[in-house]
């Protein structure tokens, strides 16, 4: 072998190499990096009015949403976004809820729409923006609240429950169960390569930017701690939360004992990472989204206590 081509091989590899670097350092920075929108107003057309509020974090982030209410001290349900989503997402299961009769709360999480921070971290830190949801609830006099997360919303929810003793039940659709697992599906789904090799530089990039290992970021190990009435939702076709890691999650919140009642898995089936709301019914025997949520609800947070 000549030097020439020696010196073109070694300089292939290092080309090759400089550009790994950068994609991972971009996938990272994509990755954890903030997505403000400006936010337009409320829908003026749904069964009760948004009102724009805005509420303190303890870690002194300012959060920006909607609360509408049919009547004051209704229960109230928290809608949780997905990752780089908004509030605006949330706005289907709004209406839906209010014409149940149920008071909502939808925010931007931090890092995202028009609330402050400048760094997404899946749900780790969104933990913070939950409970100051609560407490902003707490302070307008709602005793009864529950909470619907989507995919980061739904993490968001389990990594909170040290702090969710109070809350009625709680909703997660579409929820990874660990984040070594949720970057794992990432890679081999839109690079078809694992994350041990595309992620092999990211990976400790992102958790340099966020201040956390990857490996402490666990919805599943959180889920023992919440101990409320808990359904999870997922797609049966979803490749980012596969159905046998939603599972893991239930039998978590379960805490190995036998399947309580109030904490269930539904399955919508043909459904992937998507709105699971929005998935047209294909006559399961089983209750579609709509039908399964709102029975859910009708025990756990009834919206008229039964007389006793």
């Amino acid at each position: 072998m000549t030097r020439k081509r020696i010196r073109r091989i070694i300089g292939g590899i290092g080309i090759a190499g400089a550009l790994f670097v950068a994609a991972s350092w971009g996938f990272a920075m994509r990755f954890t990096s903030a997505r403000h929108v400006h936010i337009d107003p409320p829908p003026a057309d749904a069964p009760a009015a948004f009102i724009p509020v805005s509420f303190r974090t303890t870690d002194s982030l300012t959060l920006r949403g909607w609360y509408a209410t049919p009547a004051e001290g209704r229960p109230t349900v928290i809608l949780l976004h997905g990752y780089t989503g908004n509030r605006t997402h949330m706005i289907p299961r709004a209406r839906w809820l209010l014409e149940l009769g149920y008071g909502v709360l939808l925010y931007d999480a931090r890092a995202c729409g028009e609330s402050d921070g400048d760094m997404i971290s899946m749900g780790y830190y969104e933990r913070h923006d939950l409970t100051a949801a609560i407490a902003f609830l707490r302070g307008r006099g709602v005793r009864d609240i529950g909470c619907i997360g989507v995919s980061q919303g739904g993490a968001t929810i389990a990594l909170a429950a040290p702090e969710l003793d109070s809350i009625r039940f709680a909703i997660l659709e579409s929820t990874y169960d660990t984040m070594e697992h949720a970057i794992d599906h990432r890679f081999r789904h839109y690079l078809l390569l694992p994350a041990s090799i595309a992620g092999a530089l990211m990976v400790p990039i992102a958790e340099r930017t966020l201040g956390v290992r990857v490996a402490d970021i666990s919805p599943l190990a959180a889920m023992r701690r919440l101990r409320c009435p808990v359904m999870l939702v997922g797609g049966t076709d979803d490749p980012l939360a596969p159905q046998p890691e939603i599972l893991g999650m239930l039998k978590a919140a379960n805490d190995g004992r036998a399947i309580d009642a109030h904490k269930i898995f539904i399955t919508i089936r043909g459904a992937g990472h998507e709105d699971l709301m929005a998935v047209p019914s294909r006559n399961d025997p089983q209750p579609g989204y709509r039908d399964a949520v709102s029975g859910f609800l009708a025990v756990n947070m009834p919206v008229a206590r039964p007389v006793r």
